[in-house]
């Protein structure tokens, strides 16, 4: 299973961003930033732990090939036990165009669909993703990191329901 074309230069763009200091990794301090951006604390070792888990070679930063590789395990097998907090951050961000630390709804679904289409129906996504929001627009309605967690949380729950 490969990216998209499309999908495949929004990470590469996103990458370029989170990668401060311009030394193709994507360290601690650039993990912090994203999280800021993204609304959320974390301590120095939730940090550590979210690099770790991707983190092939021990070096303690993420390369371009290290994140891209975990993707992929993750797309072609939604049932496997692979980490995902990275993903989580980083299919947000992707999507977050404007860094106003909220996507659409409709964006939401995307990325759900995308990494649950074994498991889980587009109906099924849109139905308990709208549930959530204030309309019943999925282009308009904006959602909040947490609540992307949130429902990816109830998503994943569905996946195991499935299995």
């Amino acid at each position: 299973m490969s990216f998209e074309e499309e999908e495949f230069q929004l990470f590469a763009s996103l990458f370029r961003k989170l990668d401060l200091n311009r030394d193709n990794y994507i360290d601690s301090n650039d993990m912090k930033r994203a999280l800021l951006q993204l609304g959320k604390r974390a301590s120095p070792d939730t940090i550590r732990d979210i690099i770790w888990e991707v983190d092939k070679d021990g070096d303690g930063k993420l390369s371009f090939d290290e994140i891209i590789a975990i993707f992929l395990r993750v797309r072609a097998n939604p049932l496997s036990s692979e980490p995902t907090r990275l993903l989580n951050i980083l299919e947000f961000l992707m999507h977050d165009t404007e860094e106003r630390g909220t996507i659409t709804v409709e964006q939401a679904i995307l990325i759900m669909s995308r990494r649950f289409s074994r498991e889980i129906t587009q109906a099924d996504l849109h139905h308990f993703v709208i549930d959530q929001a204030s309309t019943t627009d999925p282009a308009k309605t904006r959602i909040s990191f947490s609540e992307f967690l949130r429902q990816m949380d109830i998503a994943r729950m569905l996946r195991q329901t499935c299995a």
